[in-house]
């Protein structure tokens, strides 16, 4: 009894998407991007145990024009199974560097000088999900220290309009609010489809205002 429930739970998180999870199976490796109208980022995880990853990540804020390198660390703080859901929670803290893009100034005789000063930057987020085959709820924020700090949050809720099988291409539908509050207009809401295919997975969707949101990630 106790190895068919294994080998069930097993084969349930083979078939939830790896999206917003920053660990993968140990000695896995995930690469992400995620683009949106107020951000771009590139991110690389490693699995190290089943409840620790590394990684590294690459942000790129449009609004500031500024751009964040991070080396990251992942913890599973808890994870809930049963028969049919999982639940996660999890905390994500990077360090790095912030810079501004850099702007010549045609000064000095005409000699232009890039403006492109960095400053150490300091990273913690918090995430969690919950899902089961039709259903899926997930929270994540993330608070950005620099002498430009950030914050960002973002909720999702999404339903599988069918139930996918694991060899094949499984589809959600799903709406994601963001709140940014050092912006203008500090939320946006976002419906998308999610399409994914065992390690691979892809977002497409547009946002009230107007902006195009595509993430994908490959997981190896």
């Amino acid at each position: 009894m106790r190895r068919s429930v294994a080998f069930l739970l097993f084969s349930l998180s083979a078939l939830l998407p790896v999206y917003g999870k920053p660990l993968t199976y140990k000695g896995g490796t995930l690469v992400e991007t995620r683009n949106n109208g107020a951000e771009n980022s590139v991110i690389v995880t490693h699995t190290v145990t089943p409840r620790m990853a590394l990684g590294a990540r690459v942000d790129y804020f449009s609004g500031d024009e500024e751009w964040l390198t991070t080396v990251t660390y992942s913890h599973l703080l808890k994870r809930w199974n049963t028969p049919d859901s999982q639940a996660n929670v999890w905390v994500t803290l990077g360090a790095g560097v912030m810079s501004q893009s850099g702007d010549n100034d045609y000064d000095n005789g005409g000699m232009g000088n890039l403006n492109n000063d960095a400053e150490a930057a300091a990273t913690i987020g918090i995430s969690a999900d919950w899902e089961t085959r039709r259903w899926y709820l997930s929270y994540e924020n993330r608070f950005i220290a620099s002498d430009d700090s950030k914050f960002h949050q973002s909720a999702r809720v999404g339903v599988a309009p069918y139930i996918g099988s694991y060899n094949g291409i499984n589809t959600w539908l799903m709406v994601q609010v963001d709140h940014r509050p050092d912006e203008d207009e500090s939320f946006a809401v976002t419906p998308f489809i999610r399409l994914y295919n065992q390690r691979i997975m892809g977002e497409i969707g547009i946002s009230t205002r107007g902006d195009v949101l595509f993430n994908a990630s490959v997981q190896f």
